[in-house]
């Protein structure tokens, strides 16, 4: 398969982690086919200006590892398992980790696939299903002091199951993949988790979670017995927004990727909080979006800078040391005459204008019908007009534009010829304002109706942007959510169907928020869905759309959720979709080839 980045050419790097030699293995999150690279210091990085680390390797190189396949599954509600079969690439490679004899430890969707440092295959465990050793929903990854391998797993519980028992989201092996134990099970009180994500472990062997949905830092004995928190959302000193990457340095120093504040803060081994560094923009120590990150044998801080497509180094008090990585050359050039950047959200207006979040670039575009640019819209920053992390968009009453300027935790107006209307929301977790927006749909009588993913919500708002009412809670049950991001679509007769990925289905409410069914569950037969990204409907809320990434398709259902149709998309579709108003056509964004799809459907 033909790789689709040079050596040095990231684009959305997540994963990081360094060896006892000063190699950085870093994790290509954007790639496709995806890639893990390593890398090696040339030198002091400090006196190595114009290149701090130089490419060694990639990773796992495919055809490495032939048998590897053998060990993949997964579960089905009857309890038989399905899968198997030589897989000789990446899945979905998250995170890594260095044990203590010196092997890298990948994380690579439902599986761990273990390494050398030169790429050289030695193993692999896990499988995906509702056991309790099995993964449905990782993120995170780490090497205690005992040479056990710690994963979270957002998945809580088991819905073919008609008594859901909370399901344990921190899960411990040992070093041969042996399952030993698992703990901290869905909730909000003291040991339990929300969404977890990054993992790490200290020099006494407590094991650190970034508890993303509880806006915490959870700490937990080497058992799994809780001992504290520490953290709230907020942006001052020692407040979380969007906590992802854990990493502890040799002094037990906790420190931690505030994503969402475009920072890296760094605590004692308390929770105390002791000094940040970053923020948001593009030179030297400035930081977009960062995900995760690792420590070297000096203390020097590994930053993955996903939103700025490159790797930093920091010292142990956060001063900038190197950085290293370039963006991947775009390999598909969009619609027409509009290159884009990470194409997420997306959606069409009644003169069959395409209007598209182009992510990366922090604008939103408006395409003609052949793809042919119209006008840009914004610019990086957090001034009205200007965005941080575009997500998803909608046309709504006139062709105003609505767009989840996600990175600023609001909603921004626009007029359909781009001008600044209003905006509404901020950080925080009351009435009216966000953690994690990113779904977006307007409904007839003009209500604005946000999915809030970091908050488990679905918020209601007038067409002035003040408040009305919400609906939803963590949790796997009806009406329930539990994932990053939230997508939501408008029906016939405004009710409202919301995708929460993290769960494989799709909900359809009432329009006051009441819960009226399902659709699908975790499977990869026609009408189920491995990780749905987004929802859509036409104007008259007659076909529904479900970006299906998981299992590479677009399915359409009818407003009862009876399946109409499959279509297999080529690339990774895991951004937004949209139906043209007399239905002829699907749009999907395609972000990770910077493309949009377009389909004629034959209704």
């Amino acid at each position: 398969m033909r790789r689709r980045v040079l050596p040095g050419e990231f684009l959305n790097p997540q994963g990081v982690s360094v060896d006892r030699e000063g190699n950085i293995v870093v994790i290509d999150g954007g790639a496709r086919p995806p890639d893990v690279q390593v890398f090696r210091p040339n030198g002091d990085p400090a006196e190595a200006a114009e290149e701090p680390f130089l490419f060694r390797n990639f990773l796992g190189t495919p055809g490495a590892d032939p048998q590897q396949g053998t060990d993949v599954r997964q579960q089905l509600p009857e309890g038989e398992f399905r899968g198997g079969g030589a897989d000789e690439d990446w899945l979905f490679p998250l995170d890594s980790a260095i044990d203590r004899d010196g092997r890298v430890v990948v994380l690579d969707a439902h599986r761990v696939k273990i390494y050398d440092i030169d790429g050289r295959y030695l193993g692999l465990f896990g499988g995906v299903g509702w056991a309790e050793e099995d993964l449905i929903s990782e993120c995170g990854i780490t090497v205690d002091n005992q040479n056990r391998v710690i994963i979270t797993d957002n998945a809580s519980a088991n819905p073919h199951l008609d008594t859901r028992v909370p399901r344990n989201q921190v899960k411990i092996y040992d070093s041969t993949g042996a399952f030993l134990f698992g703990f901290g099970p869905l909730g909000s009180g003291p040991g339990e988790l929300s969404s977890p994500l990054g993992v790490a472990s200290d020099s006494k062997g407590r094991i650190v979670v970034a508890d993303q949905a509880n806006h915490r830092i959870a700490v937990f004995s080497s058992a799994g017995e809780h001992i504290f928190d520490f953290g709230q959302l907020g942006s001052g000193d020692g407040e979380l927004n969007f906590v992802f990457g854990i990493a502890v340095n040799s002094r037990d120093e906790i420190i931690v990727a505030d994503c969402g504040n475009n920072r890296v803060q760094v605590f004692d081994s308390a929770g105390r909080y002791l000094r940040q560094f970053g923020g948001l923009g593009v030179g030297d120590g400035d930081l977009n979006q960062p995900f995760h990150v690792a420590v070297d044998v000096n203390d020097n801080i590994v930053v993955a800078d996903s939103g700025n497509d490159r790797v930093q180094m920091f010292s142990p008090d956060g001063r900038f040391i190197a950085g290293f990585g370039r963006t991947r050359r775009p390999s598909v050039r969009a619609l027409g005459e509009s290159p884009l950047n990470f194409p997420m959200g997306i959606d069409v207006d009644s003169q069959r204008n395409i209007v598209v979040s182009d992510t990366r670039s922090s604008r939103i575009v408006v395409l003609d019908a052949d793809g042919v640019l119209v006008r840009a819209i914004g610019s990086l920053g957090t001034g009205p007009g200007q965005f941080h992390f575009p997500y998803e968009v909608a046309v709504g009453p006139n062709d105003a534009i609505y767009a989840v300027d996600q990175g600023n935790r609001r909603v921004q107006v626009f007029s359909r010829e781009g001008e600044y209307l209003f905006g509404f929301g901020g950080l925080g977790s009351g009435e009216g304002k966000f953690s994690t927006p990113s779904g977006i749909a307007v409904d007839s009588q003009g209500r604005i109706i946000v999915g809030d993913g970091g908050s488990s919500l679905i918020q209601v708002f007038d067409p002035a942007g003040r408040f009305l009412f919400q609906f939803g809670e963590t949790g796997d049950g009806d009406g329930q959510f539990n994932g990053f991001q939230i997508s939501v679509a408008v029906l016939a007769d405004d009710r409202i169907a919301a995708v929460d990925g993290r769960h494989h289905h799709v909900q359809v409410f009432d329009s006051s928020g009441q819960f009226e069914f399902r659709i699908g569950t975790e499977g990869t037969e026609e009408g189920n869905f491995r990780a749905p990204q987004a929802v859509a409907a036409d104007r008259s809320g007659q076909h529904i759309v479900v970006t299906d990434p998981g299992n590479d398709r677009v399915q359409i259902f009818d407003p009862n959720g009876k399946l109409q149709q499959v279509h297999t998309v080529e690339g990774q579709t895991a951004g937004c979709v949209a139906i043209d108003d007399d239905g002829k056509r699907i749009l999907v964004a395609i972000p990770t080839n910077d493309r949009i799809q377009v389909y004629d459907m034959p209704w």
